[in-house]
C-alpha cells in the first residue's frame, strides 16, 4: 500500500513537472568548449581527456549545467577512458545531446530533452526526463533505474538495449508493425509504470501499445510483450462500456490479462483465509459418530480449540478442494456450517475457486509458451 501511495505521488510531481511552461531554446554549448576553457592546460587526442583531469572535469560539469538556462548542450567528446558521470542537474531546461561516443551515467538530474549517442550506453538513475530520443540506426543503449520519461521515441534499429527498472514511461513513439523493429538486443521493463488510461496521461491510445508489442513478439521477448499487452487491454477499458468494460477489469485484477500466475493463487489464499476466520466465528456442525472416526479424524470431534480450528480449516478449503466432506481413506467425515447463509457462500466461493486456478492455469501456459 506504502509502495503504491509513494508511485501515485511520483507520478503527480512528474506530470505537473512536466507540464510547467518552458522558453524556447535560447543558445547552444558544447561541452568540449567548456573543456578548453576551464581546462586549458588540459591535453586532447582525437577528443579524448586524460585521465588526470577526468576527476576535476567531472566535479565541475554539473555546476557549469546548471548555470546555463534555456540551452541546447552538445556533449561531443568523441573518446573518454572512464564513463563520465553528471549529477543534479536540476530546473535548467536543458536538451543534452549526447554526440560523443563515452558511457555516459546521469544521476538526479532534470532534462527537457536527451538525445542518446550512436553505439554507447547511457544509465540515467533517478532523473525527471522530458523525451528521451534515439535515431534510426542509432544501436543506442539505455539503462534506466527509477527514472521518469515524458515520451520515448525510437525508430527502427534504435536500441541495441534497453533496460528499465521502476520508475515510469508516460508515452512512446514505435515503428508501426510492418515496419522495421526499433530493438536490436535485450529489453527489460521490470516494475515500471505506463499508463493503462488515456485520461491525464498523454498517450494518444493503444495502438502505441500495440506497436511496441509486436516488435517484442517479433524477438520472441514474451515477458516485455505481455507487459505491453496487459497495458493495451487495460488502455481500450476507457472506450468500453457495460458487460465488456466489467469483464475487462476483472481479468486485469485476478491476472493482470494472463501476465500474472502467482496473482491467482495469491486471491485463493485469501478466499480461504477468509471463509476458515468466518467459519471459527460462526462454527461448523459434524455428522457422524466418534467411534466411525480413524487415525486423525478423531481431532475434528474435539471440543477445544483445535478441533475447532480443524474444522473450519478444511470446511474453509472446501471451494478450494471442491470436496463436501473430508477425503482420506477412511469414511468421510461429514462437516456442514451452521449457517445457511455461509453454505450458499461456500458455493459462491467454489465457482469463483474454479475460476481463479483456471486463469492460473492460463496464465502458467502463456508465461512459458513457446511461439
Amino acid at each position: 500500500m506504502f509502495k503504491q501511495l509513494k508511485r501515485k505521488s511520483n507520478i503527480q510531481r512528474f506530470l505537473k513537472w512536466t507540464r510547467r511552461e518552458l522558453p524556447s531554446k535560447n543558445g547552444e554549448e558544447r561541452f568540449s568548449t567548456f573543456i578548453k576553457e576551464n581546462f586549458p592546460d588540459s591535453h586532447f587526442t582525437d577528443g579524448e581527456i586524460k585521465c588526470e583531469h577526468l576527476a576535476e572535469v567531472q566535479s565541475t560539469v554539473s555546476d557549469w549545467l546548471n548555470r546555463l538556462k534555456n540551452t541546447n548542450v552538445i556533449f561531443d567528446i568523441s573518446e573518454v577512458n572512464k564513463k563520465f558521470s553528471v549529477r543534479n542537474v536540476r530546473g535548467a531546461n536543458l536538451a543534452l545531446n549526447v554526440s560523443s561516443y563515452c558511457a555516459l551515467d546521469l544521476t538526479e538530474c532534470e532534462f527537457d530533452e536527451v538525445y542518446l549517442a550512436p553505439h554507447r550506453q547511457v544509465k540515467l538513475k533517478n532523473c525527471w526526463i522530458g523525451d528521451l530520443r534515439a535515431e534510426a540506426k542509432s544501436f543506442s543503449g539505455a539503462e534506466l533505474r527509477d527514472t521518469w520519461v515524458r515520451r520515448l521515441s525510437i525508430k527502427h534499429n534504435s536500441l541495441i538495449g534497453i533496460e528499465v527498472f521502476g520508475g515510469g514511461i508516460l508515452d512512446f513513439q514505435c515503428p508501426l508493425p510492418g515496419e522495421p523493429s526499433p530493438f536490436f538486443g535485450p529489453v527489460i521493463f521490470k516494475d515500471v509504470f505506463v499508463p493503462r488510461t488515456r485520461k491525464g496521461f498523454p498517450i494518444s491510445g493503444a495502438q502505441t501499445y500495440r506497436n511496441l508489442r509486436h516488435h517484442l513478439t517479433t524477438l520472441q521477448n514474451m515477458p516485455a510483450a505481455q507487459f505491453f499487452h496487459s497495458a493495451e487491454q487495460a488502455i481500450e477499458r476507457d472506450d468500453e462500456t457495460g458487460l465488456n468494460w466489467l469483464l475487462n477489469y476483472l481479468y486485469e485484477n485476478l491476472s493482470d490479462y494472463g501476465a500474472s500466475p502467482a496473482r491467482p493463487l495469491i486471491l485463493l489464499g485469501w478466499l480461504w483465509l477468509i471463509n476458515t476466520l468466518y467459519l471459527m466465528g460462526d462454527g461448523v456442525a459434524i455428522g457422524g459418530k466418534v467411534a466411525a472416526a480413524v487415525g486423525w479424524q478423531k481431532a475434528l470431534y474435539s471440543d477445544g480449540l483445535t478441533g475447532e480450528v480443524l474444522r473450519a480449516v478444511i470446511l474453509g478449503a472446501q471451494p478450494i478442494s471442491w470436496i463436501g466432506s473430508l477425503i482420506s481413506p477412511g469414511k468421510a467425515v461429514p462437516l456442514i456450517p451452521n449457517s445457511l447463509l455461509m453454505q450458499v457462500w461456500l458455493v459462491v466461493a467454489g465457482m469463483i475457486s474454479a475460476v481463479l486456478l483456471a486463469l492460473f492455469a492460463f496464465a502458467v501456459r502463456r508465461r512459458f509458451k513457446i511461439t
